[in-house]
């Protein structure tokens, strides 16, 4: 595996994190109550705010994603193991 694929790699998961993150910002902005003033759900001001911050950090969604990630492969792993001494006996 040569540094070029391996960056690649980093940036497809870079990229998917972010529109993750994205995405659950923009369905929990969809959720909130709607306004009892003229019915807009979703205060403009509000929704730049947060995507902005979604812009200015995006770190903070790759370090989520990859703890989540770690969890994963720690928990297969456990599951695995299980299996494997399962089969010796």
């Amino acid at each position: 595996m040569n540094i070029s694929s391996i960056w690649r790699k980093v940036r497809s998961q870079q990229a998917f994190c972010l529109a993750a993150l994205l995405s659950v910002c923009l369905v929990f902005i969809g959720c909130s109550p709607t306004q009892s003033t003229g019915g807009n759900p979703v205060d403009p001001k509000l929704k730049e705010q947060v995507l902005q911050i979604i812009r200015e950090n995006p770190q903070a969604i790759l370090e989520s994603v990859q703890a989540y990630q770690q969890q994963q492969q720690e928990s297969l792993k456990a599951a695995q193991t299980v299996i494997f001494r399962a089969d010796e006996k």
